[in-house]
């Protein structure tokens, strides 16, 4: 009997730990491009926020790092990307740790995240990288040493990623709407939410075809103008005809750390061919369904024993117990 629980157990395993991230795949939605050559695949990665050393034990950054690349690892080879871009907060305490300690977040998180030699890696910072939210003090100099100081990226001169710094109020004109790349502006912080002179007349002056953010841990679309958006749900894949578009689009991307307070949780896969952009959020299964497989196995073993121990309690006191008789004559006189 204990040799089949054992095997059950290796098994639960083996698909927790290591076949669900390759099963989960199977439910993202591939999209092919017709010609290579002039397709851009893009892996979106937001708010990866690797756990930090002041809040955080050293189980729970061990699980949550397994978690972030094993399931980077599932997208990169789904994606196949060109670019990868990471939408800040790459790091969860970078704002608050030490010299010392901001390198090694630095180095841990090139673990996780590989980028293959021949795909062009995007990093831009976040407040919880560099600070900058709730009125605290901003300091990228680095991030900026360690992940590089550029603003603008053209890749293969289809595709032009600019660098809108809310941040730090950084809207450096790289480029102009005369390209005829097609212009895609990334922040950390939701443009449409917020505007100001100096976005707006940046906004004005690029005319980007779609925006990328981060921050809000969400899957989400605002599509709109300078005065006024709605914002719809992301569950499935969405198309734009990127030279017919009257309207600012921006898609939000939800976190990748499961530790981020919302089971929602995933990548971003877009697509950009001929002017088209398609664009798919790939969903992964949050690490807290993982551990209530293992607290439901856990439940029906403690049941399973309780149960036998419950059995043997009452049969051990059902028992007759029976008693030799000595010196009694069969027959008595």
């Amino acid at each position: 009997m204990w040799k089949y629980k054992i095997i059950s157990i290796i098994l639960i395993v083996f698909f927790n730990e290591f076949l669900i991230y390759r099963i989960q795949k199977l439910t993202w939605k591939e999209t092919k491009c017709t010609n290579d050559e002039n397709c851009t695949r893009i892996l979106l990665v937001a708010d990866p926020q690797i756990l930090g050393n002041y809040h955080e034990s050293f189980y729970a950054r061990f699980d949550s790092d397994r978690h972030l690349a094993q399931n980077y690892k599932v997208a990169v080879s789904f994606v196949k990307p060109n670019v990868i871009i990471f939408l800040g907060d790459l790091m969860d305490e970078g704002s608050i740790a030490s010299d010392r300690q901001y390198l090694d977040y630095y180095e841990r998180f090139m673990k996780i995240f590989p980028v293959p030699e021949s795909v062009i890696p995007i990093y831009i910072a976040g407040d919880n990288d560099v600070g900058g939210e709730g009125g605290e003090q901003v300091d990228s100099r680095r991030f900026k040493a360690l992940f590089g100081n550029e603003t603008f990226w053209n890749v293969h001169d289809v595709v032009e990623v600019i660098h809108f710094n809310r941040i730090e109020q950084n809207f450096q004109q790289v480029s102009n709407n005369s390209s005829k790349a097609v212009r895609i502006v990334v922040s950390h912080f939701p443009i449409m939410e917020t505007f100001d002179d100096k976005m707006t007349k940046a906004l004005e002056m690029v005319k980007p075809h779609a925006i990328f953010s981060a921050h809000n841990h969400k899957s989400n679309l605002y599509r709109g103008d300078l005065q006024y958006y709605k914002s719809d749900f992301i569950s499935e894949e969405i198309s734009f005809l990127l030279d017919r578009l009257k309207s600012l689009i921006e898609i939000q991307v939800p976190s990748v750390n499961y530790r981020m307070g919302t089971l929602t949780i995933g990548f971003g896969q877009a697509i950009i061919e001929d002017e088209v952009l398609h664009y798919t959020p790939l969903f992964i299964i949050s690490r807290f369904y993982q551990f209530l497989v293992y607290l439901m196995v856990l439940k029906v073993y403690l049941i399973s024993i309780c149960c036998r121990c419950t059995r043997h309690f009452w049969r051990k006191r059902r028992r007759v117990k029976y008693q030799q008789l000595t010196n009694v004559d069969v027959f008595p006189s």
